[in-house]
Parts: structure tokens; C-alpha cells; sequence
């Protein structure tokens, strides 16, 4: 028995399928279209309100994990707003950590997505820099 496909997500999928590496650090309102349309590793972004274990929470699950990049949506961050996601802020401001190689827009047909969200969003996709021991 299968559904299909999951329509949200599935181009960003695609992109994150092409990449050279496994391990993928996504927020967590993507993760599981995510999962579920790629065949990469993901693991959800830690979610803490505060900063400061936002980052060594994000830190700890890149090392745990062997996690190379990182994938978070503008409708999450920019227009939803609702919670704050201290560690999509950590990555975006760390370029030196994180870098940024793809940008992926989508848009969805026939309003797929729930009442909560909208049917386009832009996806970012960052690689982590890997620092040599």
C-alpha cells in the first residue's frame, strides 16, 4: 500500500538527492516531506528557544550525525514567525560554518499543503564546512 509521492518538498528533494554527500539537517516543518521524497539521511534541527543550546545543540547533532548540510524554508522563518528558531538565525550568520550553494523555489499545485501554509515557498540549502582535525 502506498499514497504516493508527497508533493511539498519535491524539488528541493530532488536538488538534496543530486548532492555528493549523505546527512542532511532540515527544520522541522520540512523534515518529514523531506524523508519521506529523498533518499538522504535527515535529521530535524533542534528546535531550543534559546541561543545558546541552539547552537551546541546544533553543533552536537552535525558531529554526532556526520551531517553535511543543512536545509531550511523562508516561509518558516520570514513568514510564519510565530516561534523563534534561534538555530536557523545560528546558521544563516555563520557563513564561515555554513555555506550556501543552492537556493530552490516551488511552487505547488492544487493548495496540497495545509490551511497553515501557503502553496510556494523558497528553500535554502547550506553546506557544512568541515574543519580538518
Amino acid at each position: 500500500f502506498t499514497l504516493g509521492r508527497i508533493e511539498a518538498c519535491d524539488k528541493v528533494a530532488s536538488v538534496i538527492d543530486a548532492l555528493a554527500y549523505d546527512g542532511v539537517l532540515a527544520e522541522g516543518l520540512i523534515s518529514d516531506a523531506l524523508v519521506y521524497n529523498c533518499h538522504k539521511r535527515i535529521v530535524v534541527l533542534p528546535r531550543s528557544p534559546d541561543p545558546a543550546v541552539a547552537r551546541e545543540q546544533t553543533d552536537l547533532s552535525i558531529n554526532v550525525f556526520d551531517l553535511n548540510y543543512v536545509v531550511i524554508s523562508e516561509f518558516w522563518k520570514i513568514e510564519l514567525g510565530i516561534l523563534p528558531y534561534p538555530a536557523v538565525e545560528y546558521i544563516k550568520d555563520n557563513p564561515d560554518k555554513f555555506r550556501l550553494i543552492k537556493t530552490v523555489y516551488e511552487k505547488y499545485n492544487n493548495g496540497i499543503r495545509s490551511n497553515i501554509l501557503r502553496d510556494d515557498d523558497t528553500f535554502y540549502i547550506y553546506e557544512i564546512v568541515k574543519r580538518k582535525k
